[in-house]
């Protein structure tokens, strides 16, 4: 190992500590502070590690956590087609209730001592739990005999707000994906009801929900984002960190497939055929002026579906279809440079940054 290797960190530390005290994160004192702490070779023992399992212990029952989950989701499902007419009421209703508690109460009985295995079991089952809560949410409604739009609406709502919940006191991502389902359902509810029968136009606000979400996702602003609940997540603050960015980047993925999602409903409509292209147009904005290549892919492949639909409904015409494609096609190709050319000006300037710290 180079013998001016400590020499070198102690460099780079000065440098970080004089850039955090210049941009106000911390006082002269603590910077100074901070140094003289880390010249001490004599610190104090670090606290020990949370007992975990053992890696094939914690395997296993991971994996029997995930199997058991899916069994409960299978057992529901085959009771329902192929003896639900046998049941009544009260058993159609305990059923995917009691499949709800237990999936929960195991849930919440997955030791907290297991870090980042008992954050992913425990984020398994409680999205199973959500699951097998749809089902029974649905039987109740359908034995108040309501509409199909009032149904749907008394079903997503409380789903919404039970998954919701769950997301804010396990913020890890299939509680987002969870909730983020629940929402748009509940969009769609809502908008078939004021409208009156099941429509296209619902698009409108399967788009417009996942639009919102995904900002919020990029803003930090949905819980486990880090401005104001952080992630689920037992380990050091440099992995919590990266569980941070892995919640943003799974709500800015969340929102740009629903509001794809969003614009192929609106194009399928007769009347709402045109509005489809506004959701692909806003997600190709947001991908080239954030620099996103998944959200410009996702973005692409909605293009593709969404054009020709509209394309078709107005011309009327194969050919016309085609040039409408080659022409924002050709766009995409040029906008898909640019965003390389920035990458690349942009990993340029960090290493430029990166070499003119170790060389001081």
């Amino acid at each position: 190992m180079d013998s001016d290797l400590p020499g070198r960190e102690q460099g780079l530390l000065v440098a970080g500590l004089d850039r955090w005290v210049a941009a106000g994160l911390m006082t002269d004192d603590q910077a100074r502070r901070i140094a003289d702490w880390e010249r001490d070779q004599d610190h104090a023992p670090a606290p020990a590690a949370p007992a975990a399992p053992a890696p094939i212990m914690s395997l296993a029952a991971e994996a029997l956590a995930y199997v058991g989950g899916a069994v409960v989701i299978a057992a529901i499902a085959i009771v329902a087609s192929g003896y639900w007419d046998r049941f009544g009421f009260g058993a159609r209703v305990a059923i995917p209730a009691v499949a709800t508690v237990l999936l929960l109460i195991a849930g919440i009985a997955v030791p907290r001592t297991w870090a980042a295995v008992g954050v992913r079991m425990r984020a398994a089952l409680w999205l199973t739990a959500s699951a097998a809560l749809f089902p029974m949410l649905a039987v109740i409604t359908d034995q108040a005999h309501l509409s199909g739009e009032t149904s749907m609406l008394f079903v997503s709502a409380p789903l919404f707000v039970a998954t919701a919940v769950l997301w804010l006191i396990h913020r890890t991502a299939p509680q987002q994906i969870a909730a983020f389902v629940a929402l748009e359902l509940l969009g769609v509810a809502a908008t078939n009801i004021i409208i009156g029968r099941f429509d296209a136009l619902a698009g409108a606000s399967l788009a417009l929900i996942a639009i919102a979400w995904g900002a919020c996702a990029r803003g930090g602003l949905l819980p486990g984002g880090g401005r104001w609940a952080p992630p689920a997540h037992e380990g050091p603050a440099a992995a919590a960190l990266k569980h941070q960015r892995g919640q943003r980047r799974w709500g800015l993925g969340l929102g740009t497939a629903g509001a794809a999602l969003g614009g192929i409903v609106l194009a399928g409509g007769w009347d709402t055929s045109w509005m489809g292209v506004i959701p692909i147009v806003v997600i190709v904005a947001a991908g080239v002026a954030i620099g996103d290549v998944p959200v410009l892919i996702v973005a692409a492949i909605g293009t593709v579906i969404v054009l020709p639909m509209v394309a078709e409904r107005y011309t009327q015409s194969t050919l016309a279809t085609a040039i409408v494609l080659l022409i924002v096609g050709a766009t995409m190709v040029a906008l898909a440079i640019l965003v390389a050319r920035r990458h690349t000006r942009r990993h340029t300037r960090s290493a430029d940054t990166d070499t003119a710290i170790y060389s001081r």
